[in-house]
């Protein structure tokens, strides 16, 4: 008997369609795996289609005539997202999520916005294909994200829009449709490459808004111009539209410009507008004039939001609903002398005093690359949560390869002029960015992964290459081998696991400071007859870490800056906490260990580590045990851990 055919997608919802010619019914069931419920179901015969008009991410399951057909799994799968808004603000806001959803599942993104230009040669991007709107290759699922509304003209679409869009912070609405934990995202935009435009001290001025609701009246723009040209600063009007305030700069011309001179301004005052989400993105303090929306329905890092409750904030309101076809739209007070109280009743005082921060100097003690990058993000933090001026006193070898990406941030190497002074310190009893966040007063710390926005150069290497770090500042920390002191220059290990790498078609790429590296008379050497970058300037091995197929190193600097740079990396590590360095929960990162064989001697507290031993081994120096947590992983162990990634 010839049976009937079962087709099922899952494009702009879940579908099945039954074609043949055996006539039968067929009792076709959509099922939320996670809840268990039956979303829709419909009887069909053969040679019709039935459908569930969920769009939202939901892990499906399919039964027909109560047998499982199909399992919904984005493994492998190509999947397309599209960011319906035009919006600047929308966009930036949205975008990060497509790569937080292609790591999660696994899958093939094709991201559409109306603005790619702005991501798709980011760093971050790198795994996403960007596509216009004009493609159609067919793919396993779909997802338009976006602000919808029902037929009757509210934010009530739950096929749509899982939770109700208006009253929730602007970032989960993707992050409700795609299912993904919500968290604030910002993962930087590529415009702002221009040189600073002004010489001197300036604000930056955002004073066009989409709505009459959002807009603060000229006349306190105007005092406000006055009061920072006393102050000695140029002010600079930023906006489409020309506000003629007397002695300011305008700047209304390529979106190019416009974030140069945002990148670059020592203050910026804008609204509950795009400008304000690009200024965010660049990784600028916002000091945003609203009081038309609740606290968090904006971003939250580096906002210093200048509001009141002089009324029900509107805009997050559960029955009002904004009218864009009304300039005067305010559902309390339209056509009265309070229109928009919300945003004229905020001063000019107000904003000012918000914008007097306190000058803090961080110190970063340790002189290490590992170190300064995994504090960084919070320093950074703790500028932002004290609303504070703050400068970094850091090893000024790493400088450039930080400023651009935490520019908020000042670098300096003197100590006068500040109000407060923390010292950061390398804990050995805590994990690492752990101990610089206790020194900062953050008591319940959670890791913030570093990020390095470095705009890639040109491919050093035509074939796939993995980055090799071998040495390091004691032997402890070497990859040492059960032949001891005596063939440490031969470094075993690290040759017989490059062979098998390059017998993988990888070439690995060997980048140390140093030939070799250790105490007389047994140095650490490298392993022999592969390529070896030696004593290359720090921007010259960022870019071969960046375009890396993954990087295999030891518990280091360069491992951290392949971290922060997004590299896939694996250490091979033991003589530490495995948790001590970066979460086992971080995508993109494994640690190669053995807890089999003594370990974690760093961290523990009956041990205080010699930095003036190189052979120091706490509990088996001169035994056959010596460096056991490291002697006792193999290349085999290390390949067997990292092949997924060839």
């Amino acid at each position: 008997m010839i049976k009937n055919d079962f087709y099922i997608t899952y494009n702009n919802g879940p579908k099945v369609e039954i074609n043949g010619d055996t006539k039968k019914e067929y009792l076709v069931e959509f099922i939320d795996d996670f809840t268990k419920k039956i979303i829709h179901s419909s009887t069909i015969e053969n040679n019709m289609w039935t459908a569930c008009s969920r769009e939202w991410f939901t892990n499906w399951v399919i039964k027909i005539n109560g047998e499982i057909v199909d399992r919904f799994d984005l493994d492998g799968k190509k999947v397309r997202i599209i960011l319906e808004s035009k919006s600047m603000g929308d966009t930036i806001a949205w975008a990060p999520y497509a790569v937080e959803f292609a790591n999660k599942h696994n899958c093939k993104v094709f991201l559409t916005t109306h603005h790619n230009e702005w991501f798709e040669n980011l760093p971050i991007y790198k795994d996403i294909e960007f596509v216009g709107f004009g493609f159609n290759e067919d793919v396993y699922v779909k997802y338009n994200i976006g602000w919808f509304k029902n037929e009757n003209n509210n934010w009530d679409n739950p096929d749509l829009n899982p939770t109700t869009v208006n009253l929730i912070p602007l970032q989960q609405t993707i992050t409700d449709i795609l299912g993904l934990e919500y968290k604030e995202l910002n993962y930087g935009i590529d415009l702002g490459s221009g040189e600073r435009p002004i010489k001197d001290k300036y604000v930056v001025f955002g004073p066009q808004a989409t709505a009459g609701c959002k807009e603060w009246n000229i006349d306190k723009w105007n005092e406000l111009s006055v009061r920072f040209i006393e102050k000695g600063y140029k002010v600079v009007i930023c906006s489409l539209n020309s506000y003629n305030i007397p002695n300011t700069i305008e700047c209304n011309k390529s979106l190019e410009i416009t974030a140069t001179h945002l990148k670059y301004a020592d203050i910026f005052i804008g609204l509950g507008s795009g400008l304000s989400w690009l200024n965010w993105a660049l990784g600028k303090r916002t000091y945003m004039i609203n009081g038309f929306a609740k606290e968090g329905h904006e971003f939250t890092e580096n906002l210093v939001k200048i509001t009141n409750n002089k009324c029900i904030k509107c805009w997050n309101d559960p029955i009002h609903i904004f009218d864009p076809s009304d300039w005067n739209w305010c559902p309390v007070y339209k056509g009265t002398k309070l229109q928009h109280i919300c945003q004229q009743s905020i001063t000019v005082d107000q904003v000012l005093k918000s914008i007097t921060p306190k000058r803090v100097l961080v110190k970063i003690t340790s002189s290490s690359l590992g170190d300064t990058i995994a504090a960084i993000p919070y320093i950074d933090k703790y500028r932002i949560d004290n609303n504070c001026s703050v400068s970094v006193k850091m090893n000024q070898k790493y400088v450039n390869i930080i400023k651009d990406s935490y520019s908020n941030l000042n670098y300096v190497n003197n100590e006068s002029g500040f109000d407060d002074i923390i010292p950061v310190n390398y804990n050995f009893y805590s994990r690492l960015q752990e101990g610089f966040a206790l020194d900062l007063g953050y008591t319940n710390w959670e890791y913030l992964k570093p990020k390095l926005n470095i705009k890639p150069k040109k491919r050093p290497i035509k074939k796939k290459y993995v980055v090799i770090n071998v040495h390091s500042t004691s032997q402890l920390k070497y990859w040492n081998h059960p032949g001891g002191e005596k063939v440490r220059n031969n470094a075993l290990y690290w040759t017989e696991l490059c062979n098998m790498l390059k017998n993988n078609g990888l070439t690995p790429v060997i980048i140390e400071l140093n030939e070799s590296f250790g105490i007389p008379p047994y140095f650490n050497g490298l392993p022999k007859g592969f390529i070896k970058k030696i004593g290359r300037p720090l921007e010259e091995v960022v870019n071969y870490i960046q375009h890396a197929e993954f990087f295999i190193g030891l518990s280091s600097g360069l491992a951290w800056l392949a971290h922060a740079l997004n590299t896939k990396i694996a250490i091979i590590a033991n003589f530490t906490d495995k948790e001590h360095e970066i979460p086992l929960s971080e995508p993109n990162y494994k640690r190669i260990n053995n807890e089999a064989v003594c370990n974690g001697c760093f961290n523990k507290t009956k041990h205080k580590f010699n930095s003036g031993d190189w052979e120091w081994c706490p509990e088996h120096k001169n035994t056959d045990r010596q460096f056991e947590c490291h002697t006792s992983i193999t290349p085999k162990q290390v390949f067997n851990e990292i092949k997924e990634w060839i």
